[in-house]
C-alpha cells in the first residue's frame, strides 16, 4: 500500500513496486539498469532492465515518482 499524503488516499501497488519507489526515495537519480541491479541483488538482464525501466514509466504517470528528481 502506497499512502498520497497529499489527500489521504491510498494505493495498492505490487511488492516489487514498492521496493522500487522506497529505491528511488532513498536513492533519486538512478538509472532503470542501476535500480534493477539493486532489486535482484545481481546482474539483471537486459529485459529485466526494460521491464524495470517500464515500471518507473507507469509509476510516473500515475504520479508516485518524479523521473529525472
Amino acid at each position: 500500500m502506497v499512502h498520497d499524503e497529499a489527500d489521504g488516499s491510498l494505493y495498492e501497488v505490487t511488492p516489487v513496486a514498492a521496493e522500487l519507489m522506497a529505491m528511488i526515495a532513498d536513492h533519486p537519480g538512478g538509472t532503470a539498469d542501476q535500480y534493477a541491479q539493486r532489486l535482484l541483488d545481481q546482474s539483471a538482464t537486459a529485459t529485466e532492465c526494460e521491464q524495470v525501466a517500464a515500471l518507473m514509466v507507469a509509476l510516473a504517470e500515475q504520479g508516485f515518482i518524479v523521473q529525472g528528481a
